[in-house]
């Protein structure tokens, strides 16, 4: 698998096409190829900035949950 990754990447196909082409090869869930592909040498020099960029859409998300809930609470409130 480590080489399929590192020949996808070299030829110029992005991760996710290399993630959908392992699942597909490998017979493997999209969770599974996921973590395959983003824990293969083939891409780990991109891997700390798409954990950072993950960090962050989760830390963005959990504002604007905590912003949605205080939005319809003062709505709910005014009924």
């Amino acid at each position: 698998m480590e080489q399929s990754s590192q020949f996808l990447e070299a030829i110029g196909h992005g991760k996710v096409a290399c993630i959908g082409a392992t699942a597909k090869v490998y017979s493997m869930d999209l969770g599974q190829a996921k973590r395959a592909v983003h824990l293969s040498e083939a891409w780990e020099f991109r891997r700390k900035n798409d954990e950072d960029f993950h960090d962050a859409l989760f830390e963005t998300m959990e504002i604007v949950h905590a912003e949605v809930e205080t939005t319809q609470g003062e709505h709910e409130q005014k009924r």
